[in-house]
């Protein structure tokens, strides 16, 4: 498993894990802010993390009302739209009942560890089958 907190001097924090899926599929990357009582979690597979990337880029560029809301239709569908609440700037995911807003403080941040996570999982998901690896066994390639 790989976790890695992502904190801003301001205290605004985000946690982005990287493991194995369940039942054998795919890496999951699972992504929360660990600062609140009840913490949202937003499961991202491969193809969902990807795209978060790509709206991060994409909002980072953009004002408030030009960029259209993007969604995943995935394993897991998430819902992607970039926003103001409160007269701050954010991302809004939500995936079921859950909804996590990304501060704009921490999305360069969040793009690079994405794209690290994203090239770990793309490893493990080319190796981890070949390998015959049991799951325990495949958590390994996770450093």
């Amino acid at each position: 498993m790989r976790v890695r907190d992502l904190l801003h001097r301001d205290g605004q924090q985000l946690r982005l894990s990287l493991a194995p899926g369940e039942s054998g599929y795919g890496p999951l990357l699972r992504l929360s802010d660990p600062g609140r009582v009840a913490p949202a979690s937003i499961l991202l597979d491969l193809y969902a993390a990807e795209l978060l990337a790509g709206f991060l880029m994409s909002a980072r560029v953009s004002a408030v009302g030009e960029l259209a809301d993007e969604a995943c239709l995935g394993d897991y569908p998430l819902v992607m739209r970039l926003g103001a609440v409160g007269g701050e700037i954010r991302i809004e995911l939500s995936q079921g009942g859950e909804r996590l807003l990304l501060p704009r403080l921490l999305w360069d941040r969040l793009y690079t560890e994405l794209q690290l996570a994203l090239a770990h999982g793309r490893h493990f998901a080319r190796t981890a089958p070949a390998s015959g690896l049991a799951p325990h066994e495949q958590r390994r390639l996770l450093h």
